[in-house]
């Protein structure tokens, strides 16, 4: 099942250039890159301007297990890291 997101950036209301980085943190801290989609290449410092629109697809082994969502936005000189939990379903 897709899971459909966007993530903002802006400045005084005002859409801006931005570098995105995800990764998913497993519940013994591993870290691992979200691919973009269903295909294979990763967002690491991947560029956008106002907002950057993706979908993740869940693997199975996923399903019950928590995981931290990390997604890393930089503007310039400023950096915004928001981690969001989620329990992948289905």
């Amino acid at each position: 099942m897709r899971w459909n997101y966007s993530v903002a950036a802006t400045v005084g209301g005002r859409p801006v250039r931005g570098l995105i980085t995800e990764q998913i943190v497993d519940p013994i801290g591993g870290t691992h890159p979200v691919q973009f989609g269903s295909g294979k290449k990763i967002i690491k410092n991947w560029p956008f301007k106002g907002v950057f629109r993706d979908y993740m697809i869940w693997p199975k082994s996923s399903r019950g297990v928590p995981l931290t969502w990390r997604i890393t936005v930089v503007v310039g000189k400023a950096k915004r890291v928001v981690n969001y939990k989620v329990t992948p379903q289905g």
